[in-house]
């Protein structure tokens, strides 16, 4: 480890220990279907469970890569582990030196999988095509049902011809609905009241581009700096839940995060009376040659004493 890494608190160290130990020897692991893993560090488990309340985007990029094999964790006592914390505390050897770990820029290099059903299969492999990068990205699906809705609208104001409906109810629904757009050189906008109409925009891979530029090209903002950003200009179904996932991706904004978990204030419940107890003294107006009030309560049941004090120096 560098001395960066050799600050590192126990709980990181530990599971920076686990990442890189897979990471290392990945390909001998990648499917190992009876991989036991041996750790004296219990709360590594509750660290991989609970990946949201880890305190900096860091270790969750760790626990993304941990969690790509297949392995069963196993707690094993400090006192019958001695073995492997004696390697691990071991210094160095003459010429031998600490091999620099190469980065998490693997994580990168793996496409997140949105699953769908079997009747989507051929439109989502569609989109996947209209991809002309190299590179792994993070592939949107389209929303069949709203996708479809906004299609027909369009066929709608191209060619004024209204589609087929089961009933004049819904027939009725759909032209009120196709008030809210109107066509122009091809393309198709969404009228709004209190500002400028917005593009509708069907093409999958261009809805990846907008967030790509909206968010990487304008300083990595937060989710409703971007969201924004592309409110004004574009529309599609869902979109918020498109920029929200992009944004917590987003591998530059993990690194530079500063955020920290906000731990709320916990007050404790003492477990017997008087096992707790607050005092304080306060001034009041001389009466009587009196001008302090000792005060004592217990924290469980709430019993309040207090006794007349000539001065704050004792009873």
């Amino acid at each position: 480890m560098n001395e960066t890494e050799s600050n590192y608190s126990q709980p990181k160290l530990e599971l920076y220990g686990l990442y890189r130990a897979l990471r290392r020897w990945r390909l001998y692991l990648v499917g190992v279907k009876t991989l036991h893993v041996e750790v004296d560090a219990k709360y590594i488990e509750g660290m991989l469970n609970e990946p949201d309340l880890q305190p900096n985007a860091t270790i969750n990029r760790w626990i993304q890569g941990i969690l790509l094999f297949d392995f069963k964790l196993i707690h094993v006592p400090a006192a019958q582990h001695k073995g492997p914390d004696a390697l691990s505390r071991r210094p160095l050897g003459e010429g031998e030196v600490v091999e620099e770990d190469d980065g998490d820029e693997w994580l990168d290099n793996l496409a997140l999988y949105v699953g769908t059903r079997p009747s989507e299969i051929e439109s989502w492999f569609r989109a996947l095509e209209q991809f002309e990068d190299e590179t792994a990205a993070v592939y949107l699906v389209p929303s069949t049902n709203q996708d479809k809705e906004l299609w027909k609208i369009f066929q709608f104001l191209k060619d004024l011809e209204v589609p087929e409906f089961s009933t004049p109810r819904a027939r009725f629904k759909f032209l009120r609905r196709c008030q809210n757009y109107f066509v122009k050189d091809g393309m198709m906008f969404r009228r709004y009241t209190q500002r400028m109409p917005a593009k509708v925009v069907f093409d999958v891979g261009e809805r990846e581009r907008i967030l790509t530029e909206a968010h990487d090209q304008f300083g990595h903002r937060g989710v409703k700096a971007t969201f924004e950003t592309i409110r004004l200009r574009f529309f599609w179904p869902f979109y918020y839940g498109d920029v929200r996932r992009h944004v917590s991706i987003c591998r530059e904004c993990q690194i530079r995060s500063v955020k920290k978990v906000e731990v709320p204030l916990i007050i404790s419940t003492p477990v017997d009376l008087f096992y707790k107890v607050y005092m304080d003294v306060m001034f009041m107006p001389t009466a009587r040659s009196y001008n302090c009030i000792v005060v004592c309560r217990d924290d469980l049941s709430g019993v309040t004493e207090a006794r007349a004090l000539r001065g704050a120096v004792g009873i």
